[in-house]
């Protein structure tokens, strides 16, 4: 029940993550279907040893932000999205952060994958639908031409590009 949008196949074809929200929620959360192909099927996905009740999603956010248009990476180790979340002066900001997938023990871990908030350089702007680059070390995406306080019309937008870097313990 309740509403999906934007589905996002994995690259191995298997998965698809999505936007969606329960019926009578707020906001949008991401939502992985791990193994589409079993799932039409009607079978479900085990994860270890135990059977996931059948066609249930499993949550990847879990913030009181909208989120938004996700955006895998080629290698599968992160997804790229949107969110509304408050910035330092606490005004609602649309921003890009990722899921950092490589580092994430999977569904049966009862565990969210990591967050990251990418664009703090652009936090006086809104950032809009990300895409991942062809080889994965890049998210491109949309800047507005005015900062958040501003009421101007955010319409206008310029394209940013950010690099992705592992650091500390392999985080992005």
């Amino acid at each position: 029940q309740g509403q999906a949008g934007f589905p996002e196949w994995s690259p191995s074809g298997s998965g698809v993550v999505l936007n969606g929200s329960p019926e009578g929620a707020e906001g949008n959360e991401l939502y992985l279907y791990p193994d589409v192909a079993r799932l039409v099927r009607g079978e479900g996905w085990p994860l270890r040893g135990e059977q996931r009740d059948r066609g249930a999603p499993i949550p990847m956010t879990g913030n009181p932000a909208d989120n938004l248009y996700p955006a895998w990476s080629p290698n599968g180790q992160y997804i790229a999205y949107q969110s509304k979340q408050p910035d330092e002066g606490g005004r609602p900001n649309w921003g890009v952060s990722l899921l950092d997938l490589s580092t994430w023990a999977g569904p049966s871990a009862n565990a969210r994958p990591r967050s990251v908030r990418l664009s703090r350089q652009f936090s006086a702007y809104h950032e809009y639908k990300p895409s991942s680059s062809p080889n994965g070390f890049y998210v491109g995406l949309y800047v507005s031409q005015s900062r958040v306080v501003e009421t101007a019309d955010n319409r206008r937008q310029d394209i940013g590009v950010l690099r992705l870097v592992r650091g500390h313990r392999g985080r992005v």
